[in-house]
């Protein structure tokens, strides 16, 4: 609107009944009235198009966003869509409605099933297998052949913990001594085999001997089956009674 101030009728009126009454230059004379009602009436025209071009700028009333023509502004029903969508403040996964993830407990609850690591069997609770040491000490305790050795050569030396499940094959007859197991005195052919055992008892300190494997068995007296005739069995009941002869 202009910024230029208008006149009403009211006021154009007092000032004319003013002038009537006292003849100051501030007021206008009675002989004016008539110019000033033409400009009361102009003054008025313009007063109404100056307000309804104003008036005309301005929204009319209404209860909506789009009623004032706004559109950079969400509207009640679009902003509870939007926060229908999301999921309310919470502290856990199921507050969240969340279903492939495990919740801490869960975890947890898995984790203490599972087995810290270690470098042993023992750390990871198993019974049913063998240490290295265990394994080491049955290896040790197996048959090793060490080839021929002859009767001079069977000697207390040999009866230490590196030599322990060592084969030999004695090449010559030989009597034992108080380093057989079987005890001295005993005789064994040549091709007979002794081993390096340990002797003592569990947890005990260890004892080394030879024991006396089986050895060769001369055959050579026996008669083969080829040498053997087929015998009646008055023969054979001769043979039982000591009555056969050839």
């Amino acid at each position: 609107m202009a910024n230029n101030k208008k006149v009403t009728v009211d006021q154009l009126s007092q000032v004319v009944k003013g002038a009537g009454r006292n003849n100051d230059a501030r007021f206008l004379k009675l002989s004016d009235k008539g110019a000033l009602a033409t400009k009361n009436s102009v003054a008025k025209s313009d007063l109404t198009a100056e307000l309804s071009t104003e008036i005309s700028g301005k929204a009319n009333s209404a209860t909506s966003l789009a009623g004032y023509n706004i559109a950079d502004a969400y509207t009640k029903t679009e902003v509870d869509t939007s926060l229908a969508a999301k999921a309310d403040s919470a502290t856990t996964l199921a507050g969240y409605n969340i279903a492939d993830a495990y919740t801490k407990t869960q975890v947890d609850t898995s984790l203490a099933a599972k087995a810290d690591t270690a470098t042993t069997i023992s750390g990871y609770g198993i019974t049913d297998a063998y240490t290295k040491a265990e394994v080491d000490a049955k290896i040790t305790a197996t048959y090793k052949p060490k080839g021929s050795l002859a009767a001079s050569g069977i000697a207390a030396s040999l009866l230490v913990a590196a030599n322990e499940g060592n084969v030999y094959n004695v090449t010559e007859a030989f009597t034992t001594t108080a380093d057989f197991v079987e005890g001295a005195g005993k005789t064994h052919p040549a091709g007979s085999n002794i081993v390096v055992v340990n002797t003592a008892a569990a947890n005990a300190a260890a004892v080394y001997k030879f024991d006396v494997l089986a050895g060769m068995v001369d055959l050579s007296n026996y008669a083969t089956l080829d040498d053997v005739e087929a015998a009646t069995s008055a023969d054979i009941t001769a043979i039982i009674n000591g009555q056969y002869e050839e």
